[in-house]
Order: C-alpha cells, then structure tokens, then sequence
C-alpha cells in the first residue's frame, strides 16, 4: 500500500545513501525480531527518513493477519507509521511531516480484509445449508455419514498444521518499508533528533542507524536507553 508518492526523497536516499545502505541492507537480511533499521539523509532544508522493521516488532506476528484481532493491531500500527510526527522529536529547529510512503505487503492484504471476509461468511452460510438439506433426505446413513466427517475432520487437521508451517516460513520474511520526508525552518540549528519508536513499539529492542549530512556520515545504534542521535556535526 502506496500513501502519498516520494519521488524526491527516493533520488535522494538513492544517491546520497548508497554506500551505507549496503550495510543496512546485510543487516535486515538477518531479520532478527526486536531490531530494525534507519536511513536518516539531512539535506540544506529537508530531512529524509528511511524504516525497516519486521511486522513482528510492531504487531507481535509476521503471518497474514486472520482475526478480527489481528487486523486491528495490524491497522493500528499503519496509523501510526503514518503519523511520523510523532515518531521523531527534532530538537533545535522545528521540523514537520510533509509525505510519507508505507510500503508492505501485510498492508495491501489487510485492505481487502472486509471484502473477502464478507465472500467466507457466503460461503460458510451455503455450506452449512446443504449439510442441512442432505442430513434430512439421508437420515438412515448418519451413521456413514459420521465416518466421512471423522475423514473429512482428519484432513482439515492436516492441512491447518500444512498452513501453520507455512505461515511459519513467511514469518521470517514479513516487513514493512517507510520512507518520511520532514521539512525544517533552520537545518543549521538542529541538534538532536530523538527516536520515540522504542517508546511505541515494545517489540522494538535495537536499531541500527546510518546518518548522512552534507559534512559527512555516521553509523550508530540505538536501544530504549539511549534513543537520540546527535546530528549537529554532520551539518
């Protein structure tokens, strides 16, 4: 699910980030549950943020969402990727969000989650009319009936513990993308930029971030008890 297309800070990231990408990407290959990823590209008036994180960090799974739970923690924390706003402080200038892209594939199945919802409940309400309709007319073979149940039970057994080992590969590969553009009053008085996703996500235990400005670049990493990165030497 695209919102709200960065064609200016996707060039940018691309041109001025390549070098350290590189390691960002190595380290998310790993896809180590609890860490996540930063791009942060500071240019003469904008702030460009790149972030990476495994949908575990944020909703406690990675598989498609199936429940009624599960599709709410999922939208929930879209609303909040949205709102970058409130997922960085920047200290000494004021700075504010102007587009954001989310980029996931759990977003996109999400959105047609009423709509295929609706299609199994149709389907559900048809079956279980005709398992009415033949349990009248074949009243006398309940008895084979009920060994075909136990057969069909059986089956469905097999194949849910099927899609549970499936479900369970895809975890492991489940993320979602953000790139945030931020415009500032004074890039020359930004000092620090303070990251309150550890505050969000609990899930969230360390995240690697790569810093470039027009002085130079950097590479740190942040945990909840030291969640500020200092940029004022890179401007």
């Amino acid at each position: 699910m695209k919102i709200i297309a960065l064609p200016a800070a996707a060039l940018y990231l691309s041109t001025s980030v390549t070098a350290i990408h590189a390691a960002t990407e190595r380290e998310l290959d790993s896809h180590v549950h609890g860490g996540a990823a930063l791009n942060i590209a500071l240019d003469s008036q904008q702030i460009f943020i790149e972030l990476e994180s495994p949908w575990n960090n944020l909703v406690g799974f990675e598989h498609q969402p199936s429940t009624d739970e599960q599709h709410s923690a999922v939208d929930g924390a879209l609303e909040q990727l949205r709102n970058g706003g409130d997922l960085f402080v920047f200290n000494g200038t004021e700075c504010t969000l102007a587009a954001a892209e989310i980029d996931s594939s759990m977003a996109d199945e999400d959105d047609h989650h009423d709509e295929h919802g609706d299609e199994h409940e149709e389907h559900e309400e048809h079956e279980e009319h005709e398992e009415h309709e033949e349990h009248e007319e074949h009243e006398e073979h309940e008895e084979h009936e009920e060994h075909e149940e136990h057969e069909e039970h059986e089956e469905h057994d097999e194949h849910d513990e099927h899609e549970e080992h499936e479900h369970g590969e895809a975890e492991s590969h489940s993320a979602v993308l953000v790139n945030y553009v931020f415009d500032c009053a004074q890039m020359s008085d930004l000092d620090t930029i303070s990251v309150e996703l550890f505050d969000v996500w609990s899930g969230m235990e360390d995240i690697d971030v790569q810093l470039i400005g027009p002085a130079g670049q950097t590479a740190v990493e942040l945990s909840p008890g030291n969640a500020s990165l200092d940029v004022g030497s890179l401007l």
